[in-house]
């Protein structure tokens, strides 16, 4: 919320009538849609103690400790795209996606309480191995494209469980060309981008696993390299 400066013709309040209506119009708008959104949070517990006993009931309520620790982190994170979004000249697109993409991972990852320190990262040179891994107990987690996971044959997945699958978007193989070549950058990307209307080319495209290519803005690319950033810190 922008800061709201006082000039002449103060009121008691300290702040001119003009400024201080919209920002307490728009604080008290805020205070009840926090209430009503949060109500079914708090009275959960509320329900719980009035049908259980006391055992179930402390069993639950250090469950619901932990998980309201780790809903907290979403909830943060949109705080703080309420507050950068609302500036002026802020990339509002960017920043949603950003904080979509972050909450998505780190409510994954923080339950497990999964970092650096305790996580093994082992590569295989494919999807199969991936598999057989996590089926002989080689590995705990593994991640796959959800297209590749889908042609697993059937008796593959039925021992494997999924645990988080998305479809968010938002990182992809980028074709980059160095500064030094910039003279036939129109040449390639008009190259690139009609490989999927050639023969030749959809041959191509077949065997590293993708329909076409598209343009992507400066600003896309830029937000790929901030969110890859931000999950690897």
């Amino acid at each position: 919320m922008r800061t709201c400066r006082c000039w002449q013709g103060r009121d008691s309040a300290g702040c001119s009538n003009t400024s201080a209506r919209p920002a307490t119009r728009y604080a008290g708008i805020n205070y009840l849609s926090t209430l009503a959104y949060q109500a079914p949070y708090f009275a959960l517990p509320v329900i719980v103690l009035v049908n259980v006993d006391s055992t179930i009931n402390s069993s639950f309520y250090v469950a619901w400790g932990i998980v309201a620790i780790a809903f907290y982190v979403p909830s943060a994170i949109g705080q703080a795209l309420l507050a950068e979004g609302g500036k002026d000249g802020a990339q509002l697109r960017s920043q949603l996606r950003l904080a979509l993409a972050l909450a998505v991972a780190l409510g994954v990852g923080e339950p497990a309480d999964l970092d650096a320190s305790n996580v093994s990262i082992q590569l295989r040179p494919s999807y199969v191995l991936v598999a057989k891994s996590l089926i002989s107990d080689e590995a705990d987690i593994g991640f796959f494209l959800a297209e590749t996971f889908d042609e697993l044959s059937e008796v593959v997945r039925k021992q494997l469980r999924v645990l988080v699958r998305s479809q968010i978007y938002v990182i992809s193989h980028v074709f980059l060309m160095h500064p030094r070549v910039a003279s036939k950058f129109d040449a390639f990307r008009n190259a690139l981008l009609a490989m999927d209307k050639d023969v030749k080319g959809q041959m191509a495209l077949e065997d590293v696993g993708i329909s076409k290519w598209e343009t992507v803005e400066q600003e896309d690319v830029e937000f790929m390299i901030d969110l890859m950033v931000a999950l690897t810190a």
